[in-house]
């Protein structure tokens, strides 16, 4: 029987509550660090032992970011308000460590070794993506010549040309949006009222 620790996390978090202008004007602002420890995951073993993968309970994440909201209230009468509120938050979350004699997991992957990998690696920012790159020098892409002996011989006239590209896979991306929020807009004339909300977010990659 394998037996596997239960999830931990320990965190912190402190925030702030403001309001201005007679709370016309509100600001929500919340800083916090999470740090998770054993984390319930498959790793991959030798299809010899029976297996192909084995779930177990260990490894460490932390998760710090920070959450704001702002509240406005434009106009306010007898008749007509105005008001806008805007959220946001910023998040990182990163591998501390994995099981031992782990250093990287493959949580997804796209047309194989041709593709892109979304991978975890210890010291690295979760939601990572790795593949193939661009070689550069100073800034500039690598054009290897193809000759008909072969690419970048010299010898012959050139029959083609293609950008040159790295041995291994690079770490490319990431899909986690540097910010995400929202905008929010009420409007209300006597008995009426109108809601617009808008969504936004900021980075991260696609594959």
């Amino acid at each position: 029987m394998l037996f596997r620790s239960p999830q931990t996390a320990r965190s912190f978090e402190i925030g702030t509550d403001l309001g201005f202008l007679n709370n016309r004007l509100n600001l929500n602002f919340t800083y916090y660090d999470i740090y998770s420890n054993h984390q319930i995951f498959p790793i991959s073993l030798a299809t010899s032992s029976g297996a192909d993968a084995l779930t177990i309970s260990s490894g460490a994440l932390r998760n710090r970011g920070i959450e704001f909201i702002i509240n406005a209230s434009i106009i306010r009468d007898k008749n007509f308000s105005w008001d806008i509120s805007v959220n946001g938050s910023h998040n990182r979350n990163k591998l501390v460590s994995l099981a031992p004699g782990v250093d990287q997991l493959t949580l997804g992957s796209w047309f194989g070794s041709d593709g892109v990998n979304l991978n975890v690696r210890v010291g690295d920012d979760y939601g990572s993506i790795y593949g193939y790159d661009y070689q550069y020098i100073k800034g500039q892409k690598v054009v290897n010549l193809i000759y008909g002996d072969g690419t970048n011989t010299g010898n012959g006239p050139v029959i083609g040309a293609q950008y040159a590209t790295t041995a291994n896979f690079v770490k490319i991306g990431n899909s986690t949006p540097k910010i995400t929020g929202g905008i929010s807009n009420t409007l209300s004339y006597k008995s009426l009222s109108l809601y617009v909300l808008t969504d936004f977010s900021n980075g991260g990659q696609i594959w």
